[in-house]
């Protein structure tokens, strides 16, 4: 690839995959610990950048590096990256390409409820009884925050990360209620949490 690394920006298993087929490119993720999974096993013609960027950033770096092609694998629900990554894109003239990811859940599922929100997701854990296992991040903890009587019920299964942990605190969960670790997480241990946990429902993103 002539004129300058691809710039990919993700920490997800799919940027991991491209790093590992040994094209050049520099890989963008928001914190250290994004970076130590990144770094593992990455080919000699890539490395890694820490550190979030607004829309200005990300152009300032295509023009630096003389990026000839941009990738967005950041997750799906990584709006405001995505939307950054775009427009720094239209303004440099620069071609993107976005990973996407297949619905993970089949439309009309026996007991799944979509919702539209978090915040909405909260509402129906309100309307409801029984201990809920959370895994939709950190960032998106916050909007659980006004669960009824939710340092008892909720329990939150987050990245082992300082950042995670923090957001734990701020809504009230008990170290306790706190599940840190890092995935892929297999059909068994899965079953194994909600029945460690008692949960009467789980709460997830169509990632």
């Amino acid at each position: 690839m002539s004129g300058g690394r691809l710039l990919l920006f993700g920490g997800t298993t799919e940027a991991r995959e491209i790093l590992a087929r040994g094209v050049p490119a520099l890989c963008c993720v928001a914190t250290e610990y994004g970076a130590a999974l990144a770094e593992e096993g990455i080919s000699p013609k890539a490395r890694v950048r820490v550190g979030r960027l607004d829309a200005e950033g990300i152009a300032a770096l295509i023009r630096d590096e003389g990026v000839p092609c941009v990738i967005d694998a950041t997750h799906p629900y990584a709006r405001e990256v995505t939307g950054n990554v775009r427009a720094a894109c239209e303004r440099t003239g620069t071609p993107l390409l976005r990973v996407l990811r297949a619905s993970g859940v089949p439309s009309g599922a026996e007991g799944v409820t979509r919702v539209p929100s978090c915040a909405a997701a909260a509402e129906l854990l309100n309307a409801r009884e029984g201990a809920v296992l959370l895994t939709v991040g950190s960032k998106e903890l916050p909007a659980f925050a006004s669960v009824r009587d939710g340092g008892r019920r909720l329990f939150a299964r987050v990245l082992p990360a300082e950042e995670s942990l923090r957001a734990c605190a701020a809504i009230g969960l008990d170290p306790a209620h706190v599940l840190a670790m890092q995935w892929p997480f297999s059909l068994e241990m899965n079953l194994a949490m909600l029945r460690d946990v008692g949960a009467t429902a789980l709460v997830t993103k169509d990632g």
